[in-house]
């Protein structure tokens, strides 16, 4: 139930949301930013320019590069696990069918059990061809680049 609405809303400590939370609506949103530990850094999702842009801090050449982290919440990762995908779709396309699948997708997979020694891990480039994208080249954990033959 809405109850008047709030030109703004400053909140202290932490907060828990149990629902969905919305920003905007359809066709008419806003900049959703979230600033990070250290002076510059931040995530914002830009409405005009319909863009998440992660910034890393203002420290140096070498520290202040934005970082995306895709993990995984195995406990015991072994040969084959994915750790983590990236995939590439027009999941609203009209079409249907194959229009609607991974037309391309990056992962990383781990390329033996892991341990506390080892975590080897290969780099791996799908794309697709009138099906969900399939493996295409291969980087493994020694650097050896594999294309695979359709």
């Amino acid at each position: 139930t809405t109850v008047g609405t709030l030109s703004s809303l400053i909140v202290g400590g932490n907060s828990q949301f149990n629902n969905t939370v919305t920003v905007g609506v359809n066709d008419a949103g806003y900049d959703v930013k979230f600033f990070g530990a250290s002076a510059g850094a931040f995530m914002l999702y830009d409405q005009s320019e319909d863009t998440l842009e992660i910034r890393g801090p203002s420290a140096d050449a070498t520290t202040s590069t934005g970082k995306l982290l895709l993990s995984t919440a195995l406990t015991d990762i072994n040969d084959g696990d994915v750790i983590g995908r990236i995939d590439f779709k027009a999941g609203s396309e009209a079409g249907g069918g194959d229009s609607v699948l991974a037309g391309a997708s990056i992962w990383a997979e781990a390329d033996a059990t892991f341990s506390s020694s080892v975590n080897s891990t290969d780099l791996v480039f799908a794309t697709g061809d009138s099906a969900v994208a399939s493996e295409k080249f291969r980087i493994d954990s020694t650097g050896v680049c594999t294309f695979k033959k359709k």
